[in-house]
């Protein structure tokens, strides 16, 4: 009697073994990708009034300081962010405005300038009151997208400071939950 061995007998064992350890392979190279793990750091900015939890350490820029022609400072824009080109940006800040701003053109040309620099177009844009405190400020939320990127942003005027807080990512990778946690973290302090 000839005894047969154990791959002769259960041929699609060895191809089950096969695809298991594929399976598992690319399960495990996937959780960069689907699997987010992003270190949240709890952000205040005492002096522009306002705290969030970014995804990483924010690093401060500049103050990006706008002139009028005879050189006095018509706005100065405090901006912190984290990120890497090839994956997501988060980015938080503030403008403060040496006049009177009106909060409804401030909402739409800050949607509007941010969807121009990013050659996008925005989508979802709603109009709604802020929370911050017992205060009701004006603000717009907005998705966007371009040929790269999706991502979502929201503007809140209080008085002649605009807020703008932003997450983008690269599409094709899921930071959707990052984002959302990035932009409801977002908060107006005394």
């Amino acid at each position: 009697m000839h005894l047969n061995s154990y791959n002769e007998i259960h041929p699609n064992r060895r191809f089950t073994r096969k695809y298991l350890l594929t399976v598992c392979a690319l399960a495990i190279l996937a959780v960069p990708v689907f699997g987010q793990e992003l270190k949240w750091t709890s952000f205040k900015e005492p002096n522009l009034k306002f705290a969030l939890l970014f995804p990483g350490d924010p690093v401060a820029n500049p103050p990006d300081v706008k002139k009028r022609d005879d050189g006095s400072v018509e706005s100065t824009g405090y901006y912190f962010l984290t990120g890497t080109a090839s994956s997501y940006v988060s980015l938080a800040g503030a403008t403060d405005y040496n006049f009177t701003v009106n909060a409804e053109s401030e909402l739409t040309a800050d949607r509007d300038n941010f969807v121009k620099a990013i050659n996008g177009k925005a989508t979802n844009s709603r109009r709604y009151e802020f929370l911050a405190g017992d205060e009701k400020l004006p603000a717009l939320s907005f998705n966007v997208e371009n040929d790269s990127r999706v991502g979502k942003a929201i503007v809140v005027v209080r008085g002649n400071r605009a807020y703008m807080v932003v997450f983008v990512y690269q599409k094709g990778q899921d930071y959707a939950a990052a984002m959302d946690k990035f932009l409801e973290s977002f908060e107006i302090t005394k």
